[in-house]
């Protein structure tokens, strides 16, 4: 008996998303959309055994590099009472999973300007100054006061030589009328700072 093409793609497709993984980073949605209930949804980016990545529902809070492993679970109930499944990772107890090792982690905090970025890095830093450290940004901008010491500054040209030779790992362009103003960093100053085990 021969499989039709498209139940052979979509049990293909399943067999596929349905490996265990590890968690590399993880969010909690406080409003996720209307379809899935007022309740907060914990999501994690996982990478699965085959190397790919996927985002999905995660059953419990994981460590980062914890191994989860994945399980059908009822995602939501239509208006017409057709109930939706999805997949979603939780951790196996009592069977013990191994924790990947990963060469550091970057917190990022974001807002717009004056929501207290600065004050909330320079607080966390101080308290945890074993742990953590700032990675300097690389700007185009000219220095400012109260800049504390957070920027390396750099002109238009250098700036856009390290970005296509791959050596900003993340970059950003902030409208301006009186300057060009770039920001990105530079992969070697997160490298260097994990090389201290931060």
């Amino acid at each position: 008996m021969t499989t039709p093409p498209v139940i052979h793609r979509a049990l293909k497709k399943q067999s596929k998303r349905m490996q265990p993984g590890a968690v590399l980073s993880f969010t909690k949605l406080m409003h996720p959309p209307a379809k899935f209930g007022r309740k907060p949804r914990l999501i994690g980016l996982i990478e699965l055994d085959d190397g790919s990545k996927i985002l999905a529902p995660l059953l419990s809070v994981p460590a980062i590099g914890q191994r989860v492993h994945p399980r059908m679970r009822l995602s939501h109930v239509t208006d017409e009472a057709l109930r939706v499944y999805e997949v979603a990772y939780e951790a196996l107890t009592g069977v013990p999973a191994p924790m990947r090792v990963f060469p550091g982690y970057i917190l990022a905090l974001t807002g717009p300007s004056g929501v207290g970025k600065t004050t909330v890095r320079t607080l966390f830093t101080q308290m945890f100054l074993d742990y953590t450290a700032n990675v300097p940004i690389l700007t185009t901008r000219t220095a400012k006061p109260g800049d504390e010491g957070e920027y390396v500054y750099t002109d238009p040209h250098d700036f856009e030589r390290l970005r296509r030779a791959g050596k900003i790992v993340a970059t950003t362009h902030i409208p301006s009328e009186t300057e060009r103003r770039q920001y990105g960093y530079r992969a070697e100053d997160i490298e260097a700072i994990w090389r201290q085990g931060k």
